[in-house]
């Protein structure tokens, strides 16, 4: 199993509602690519933080609750997956962390069964709601010969 993309950054407030692409190179002979997807900061626990988030979402329900902390707001961060500008999947879930694999036999549910082709892929991961500032993602794409 051999590493092919490490990627690390950070999101924050400003990113809300945007979208990050990163490419990467599959060499041939490859059949099964495993990508780990996760993220800190799954909650929102600043309470100005939490304040805003409800300011942004322009509604007042239930924000006395989230801000005693009965309830919990969460920063969503998803993932698409394009080989040679083709959609291969998505995985638009709630989970901070995520395991997802590829190939022609078996894919993780929201991903195409295909065979690992050559070229450059690419990972977009869609920021749904970034209420917090340093949310540490990380994304690494692993080849499977």
């Amino acid at each position: 199993m051999e590493e092919i993309l490490n990627w690390n950054l950070k999101i924050n407030k400003g990113d809300n509602k945007t979208q990050i692409k990163k490419s990467f190179r599959v060499n041939s002979g490859i059949q099964k690519l495993k990508i780990e997807f996760s993220y800190s900061n799954e909650f929102v626990e600043k309470k100005e933080d939490i304040k805003q988030a409800f300011d942004l979402k322009e509604t007042r329900i239930l924000e006395d609750e989230f801000l005693k902390g009965y309830n919990k707001i969460n920063n969503l961060i998803t993932m698409s997956i394009y080989c040679k500008e083709t959609y291969v999947g998505c995985a638009h879930r709630h989970d901070s962390k995520q395991n997802i694999v590829i190939s022609e036999f078996e894919s993780t549910p929201g991903f195409i069964k295909m065979p690992i082709e050559d070229g450059e892929w690419q990972i977009i991961l869609s920021v749904h709601a970034a209420y917090s500032d340093n949310i540490c993602v990380k994304v690494l794409v692993k080849e499977i010969i």
